[in-house]
């Protein structure tokens, strides 16, 4: 539904990152986050249970310049609205990674399970492989180049994203109303 969507339109999200467990089977940790950062740098970070329960939610204020080189960023890569919302390749458990991206006017949210293995990590893809999945391997490729590049931005604020984690050593804003 539309409750689980990222950056709804009407709190001015710019970008956001959600990561959450595609099942619960296991007994392993499948707590979730969301990391949002809204147009006037805002950034809004939360953790949740697998079931969608809150456990966490901590706010943060982005410098304007840190906010400008994002935006810059995502505007300098407008392939990215050209991926598929939805990239499918061949995973069937694991966990799922949410991408909001927006630009000029332009909004993409693309959903992907396991995008973190489509990095070459100099192993050789199988023919067959690359042959059912290569033009999903190349849009994760553009999600991800994104994604890394808007996490370096992020790190230079000591903001540390990456796709299985958030860390901060900043202080929480208080909650904006």
């Amino acid at each position: 539904g539309d409750k689980n969507r990222l950056g709804r339109k009407m709190e001015n999200f710019i970008f956001a990152y959600k990561s959450f467990a595609a099942c619960n089977c296991l007994s392993d940790d499948t707590d979730g986050f969301e990391l949002l950062v809204r147009e006037d740098g805002l950034l809004k970070y939360q953790t949740f249970t697998f079931e969608g329960c809150a456990i966490d939610l901590a706010f943060y204020k982005l410098r304007p310049e840190t906010l400008e080189k994002i935006k810059n960023t995502m505007e300098a890569h407008a392939e990215i609205f050209e991926v598929n919302s939805q990239l499918r390749n061949g995973s069937m458990d694991g966990t799922f990674h949410q991408f909001l991206f927006t630009a000029a006017g332009k909004e993409r949210e693309i959903l992907a399970l396991n995008i973190e293995n489509s990095m070459d990590d100099q192993r050789k893809i199988r023919k067959a492989y690359r042959k059912a999945y290569g033009e999903t391997l190349r849009q994760e490729r553009i999600v991800l180049n994104l994604f890394f590049e808007i996490c370096a931005i992020l790190k230079e604020e000591k903001y540390e994203l990456a796709l299985d984690h958030f860390i901060t050593p900043r202080l929480s804003v208080q909650r904006p109303k």
